[in-house]
């Protein structure tokens, strides 16, 4: 049977491993530096609070004011390491943009012109006309939109504008442009050939 002491010494040893690893932690380089920094920012703190008449700080405030001055210092260092690089990958990003818009422009100039020459001439170097009619007032997207669909079934697109009589007699009240207005803006319209009053 193991004496007493024996027995001690079996359910000591852990609480005593456990003081010497707290004590090697506290001796810690990095923690004696969080601890000093801790007690200058508690120092500072008890001054400004002083200052204004307050309180001395709680171990709360002395919390919040580490955290808040631990992100400033990481955002700071995040700063002074990454920020040149990461300033000159976002440059490199806007001008490889500009050059990709600038080709996707001249991409689309290639297909309108492509578009333009190819509604010129249809199969075997036919001309195909098309005519489209209606009021066309207040011109909008619907409009131009079905004069580019209209111009993609031929080569030579003619647009109708129904006079304000027949507008008024078909739909019950007068366009809002006038007979000449709606000529300009229909006749302004690039897939439109011909326009017809």
């Amino acid at each position: 049977m193991d004496s007493p002491d024996a027995t001690l010494q079996i359910f000591v040893s852990p609480f005593v491993a456990s003081i010497s690893a707290t004590r090697r932690i506290l001796a810690d380089p990095v923690v004696l530096a969080v601890q000093a920094s801790s007690q200058v920012v508690r120092r500072c703190m008890d001054a400004v609070f002083e200052t204004c008449g307050l309180a001395p700080t709680t171990d709360f405030e002395l919390a919040a004011a580490m955290s808040c001055l631990t992100a400033l210092l990481t955002l700071l260092a995040y700063y002074a390491l990454a920020g040149k690089e990461h300033r000159r990958d976002r440059r490199q990003l806007r001008l490889d943009l500009a050059r990709v818009e600038a080709e996707m422009r001249h991409l689309q100039e290639l297909i309108d012109a492509d578009e333009i020459e190819g509604l010129k001439t249809g199969p075997k170097g036919r001309e195909i006309r098309i005519f489209v009619e209606g009021a066309f007032d207040v011109m909008h997207y619907g409009h131009a939109n079905a004069f580019r669909q209209a111009r993609a079934l031929g080569t030579y697109l003619v647009a109708g504008v129904n006079s304000s009589e027949s507008v008024e007699q078909c739909k019950g009240a007068p366009p809002i442009m006038t007979d000449e207005e709606r000529l300009a803006v229909v006749s302004a319209c690039k897939w439109v050939d011909e326009v017809i009053p």
